[in-house]
């Protein structure tokens, strides 16, 4: 009588703890379900931002490319200056008085703003000359292009002040440079200005998604607990 009562008492402190541990489970895959919505709702803006980039710029017969997975736009250098100059051309000045309203317009537009870390200007060089040579000349191109972006009267009258919040330039020198399908490097095509915008957080965002989705993975077969014997 004494072992089958040992043997009752045991199996329902397994029936607790597997019921205890189940609880566990989907709560915690609750918990996991609520921020991996809210992470894909803050990643959806860059897809908002980049639709909303190719639908401004779409139609314009421009040399830019916008990436259709970052939203970085890309601009030959020939369009903002002349060759070996860090000083915007008169060509390259009406073409960011033009080009920068509608630009902020979309990235720094009130419903996406509080998502924006950052507006980025980023100067890149051909391999041809020095590698210090080149850092300075797309340094000084990105922050010719930046000076000039906060000179620009803009139909929004507080663009200016939101652009000095978030608006950085870098010099990317040589270290990205663009090459043909065989291999060759396009000294044309590397010597250009991006735009780009990071989300905020975005770093550690992509980090978190991460081990949501490993946590997830590791939670939809949970192991039974064991018991005593």
């Amino acid at each position: 009588m004494a072992e089958q009562s040992r043997d009752s008492y045991w199996m329902s402190y397994s029936d607790l703890a597997t019921c205890l541990l189940l609880v566990f489970v989907l709560i915690i895959v609750a918990i996991l379900h609520t921020y991996q919505v809210e992470l894909d709702s803050i990643f959806g803006v860059r897809e908002e931002l980049i639709n909303a980039l190719k639908s401004e710029f779409g139609e314009d017969e421009l040399e830019f490319d916008i990436d259709g997975k970052t939203g970085d736009l890309v601009l030959p250098s020939k369009l903002l200056f002349d060759f070996d100059s860090v000083e915007l051309s008169l060509q390259g000045e009406d073409f960011l008085d033009e080009f920068m309203p509608r630009y902020l317009d979309v990235v720094l537009d009130t419903s996406h703003q509080q998502h924006i870390a950052e507006v980025i200007v980023e100067g890149h060089a051909d391999t041809v000359g020095s590698y210090l040579t080149n850092l300075s000349r797309s340094h000084g191109r990105a922050q010719a292009v930046l000076k000039h972006m906060l000179t620009i009267d803009y139909p929004d009258t507080t663009m200016g002040r939101r652009l000095r919040v978030k608006a950085a330039a870098s010099g990317r020198s040589e270290s990205e440079p663009v090459c043909t399908s065989d291999g060759e490097v396009d000294c044309a095509a590397s010597r250009r200005v991006v735009f780009k915008f990071r989300l905020r957080d975005e770093e550690m965002i992509n980090k978190a998604r991460g081990i949501l989705r490993s946590d997830e993975a590791d939670l939809e077969t949970p192991e039974h607990p064991s018991v005593p014997s």
